[in-house]
């Protein structure tokens, strides 16, 4: 791959990046104005024919039937499904700002600048949180959607991390201590030369 393409290819990923920059912020604002309506909001009922709800987590399912959830009160249900999605936008804002920074300096040929090694870093901490926050947010819109509708014999039980999302933490961190090599090594040739 020529270095045109290749700076090519980084633009577009760049402006893609930026394009998921903005539509986390728009997420975000929307949820949180969202989460201010629902809290004003008497009750959500749910009448008439609501159709099932159906209750899955990984490999499990849960199938509840329509005349189980006419009257319910379903507030609870949204306020905790708009938290989880807002916590994953806000985790999502500066993941993409980074990644838009990252993919700049590499159009402009500078990919083992210091900043990207501390940028990484950025990305590799906040993966490893959401690791910890995606279990966290999964297990209350869980619980709060279970505790609503009184399932006998069902419990929802709390995993404390994402494995696959903490590991891709620990590797974006080591990929970041490897480009603050890369940047030192790049210094050293600089001023050599």
């Amino acid at each position: 791959m020529d270095l045109d393409r290749f700076k090519r290819f980084a633009y577009v990923l760049r402006v893609f990046f930026n394009f998921l920059f903005w539509v986390s912020i728009l997420a975000a604002t929307i949820l949180l104005l969202g989460l201010i309506g629902l809290y004003f909001t008497d009750t959500v009922t749910l009448t008439g024919d609501t159709g099932s709800l159906s209750i899955s987590y990984g490999p499990l399912g849960y199938e509840i039937a329509p005349e189980l959830l006419i009257g319910i009160d379903a507030t609870p249900v949204l306020i905790a499904i708009a938290l989880s999605a807002l916590v994953v936008a806000i985790l999502a804002i500066p993941v993409f700002y980074q990644l838009t920074k990252i993919l700049k300096t590499v159009e402009e040929e500078h990919p083992f600048a210091l900043e990207n090694a501390n940028r990484l870093n950025i990305i590799g901490m906040i993966l490893v949180l959401a690791a910890f926050a995606k279990e966290a947010t999964s297990y209350y819109v869980l619980a709060v959607t279970v505790g609503l509708i009184d399932i006998p014999n069902l419990t929802v039980n709390y995993s404390l991390v994402d494995t696959s999302t903490v590991i891709t933490g620990f590797l974006v961190l080591l990929l970041a201590s490897i480009f603050k090599y890369g940047s030192y090594l790049q210094e050293e040739h600089d001023s050599t030369v």
